[in-house]
């Protein structure tokens, strides 16, 4: 299994829906989207989430093993 394994918009979705869980209501960390996401191994979410951050469609932190501090990038068009 890799990365790509994992659609853009079900990694997305998940940081969507586990953002604010330990108090910054923009943030999600790495542990609750991986927790998000059961059915990818860990190494695989991370990945995803760090091809995603390279990508600039989040911002965040996937490379040396911290909480991540996951966030959704607002769109152009919608700004």
């Amino acid at each position: 299994m890799k990365a790509s394994d994992i659609p853009d918009d079900v990694a997305i979705d998940a940081v969507a829906k586990t953002q604010g869980m330990h108090g910054v209501s923009y943030w999600s960390t790495l542990w609750d989207v991986q927790a998000h996401l059961p059915q990818f191994p860990e190494k695989v979410v991370t990945a995803k989430l760090a091809s995603l951050v390279k990508r600039g469609l989040l911002k965040g932190n996937a490379q040396n093993g911290c909480r991540g501090d996951f966030e959704l990038v607002k769109s152009k068009a919608g700004a």
